[in-house]
């Protein structure tokens, strides 16, 4: 089983920064772990940390805080706070910035005989804590279908996510990817997501992202 999991994880590394070579990439770290604290209520916890310009690059780094209501097994709400500083290396204001975001969002999901379904819809806000960069709104929405591959315990996740800033810069991306995540201990995971973001900007000129995900995640058993 263990030799498994480092050829699998091996596998998702070589097609990584085999899309790396042709086209810039960024690489998402995050720690994590979720806490029951009610009936049908549960609180995420994370530290995270993003790379940019090939590993070479501080992106951002944040501590963030979810907090989820599960009505059903069918429907997911949920409020996530963030609080971040961002490195800005290119645009007219060097340095890091401070920011704070927050996100509303509801996901509904389907099971099917293959899998399951799921629509995800969220607004969110990002505000500067310095007054240094302007304040953003957006939308998205991110469709996706787990497949349920018998005798497999990598079952993946395929999604499609469009993100618009409702004012402003009108800036948009598309996001095409897919997930997994392996068992490394009791109650703790390693999820691994692959996408590629492509997104426009106020120029209207085209950039393209390969973003490897790593999160490692503990669920706090209340037991």
């Amino acid at each position: 089983m263990k030799a498994n999991k480092i050829i699998f994880f091996s596998f998702c590394l070589a097609a990584f920064n085999l899309h790396a070579q042709q086209s810039s990439n960024k690489l998402w770290t995050e720690i994590g772990v979720d806490i029951p604290i009610a009936r049908q209520w549960e609180l995420g916890l994370s530290q995270n940390l993003r790379l940019k310009e090939n590993y070479e690059t501080i992106d951002n780094f944040f501590t963030e805080a979810d907090v989820h209501f599960n009505p059903s097994k069918k429907i997911d709400l949920s409020a996530q706070f963030r609080f971040l500083r961002k490195n800005d290396n290119s645009g007219a204001i060097q340095g890091y910035q401070s920011f704070f975001r927050y996100r509303l969002a509801a996901e509904f999901k389907h099971k099917i005989q293959l899998g399951k379904l799921a629509f995800r819809s969220a607004y969110q806000k990002r505000n500067s804590l310095q007054g240094l960069d302007k304040d953003k709104q957006a939308i998205r929405f991110k469709p996706s279908f787990e497949l349920n591959i018998k005798n497999w315990s990598y079952d993946p996740t395929f999604f499609i996510e469009y993100i618009k800033e409702v004012e402003g810069d009108l800036e948009k991306s598309y996001r095409y990817g897919l997930s997994t995540s392996i068992k490394v201990a009791k109650n703790q995971k390693l999820g691994v997501r692959y996408f590629l973001e492509t997104s426009k900007d106020v120029t209207q000129i085209s950039q393209k992202y390969h973003v490897l995900r790593l999160k490692y995640n503990l669920e706090w058993n209340r037991n």
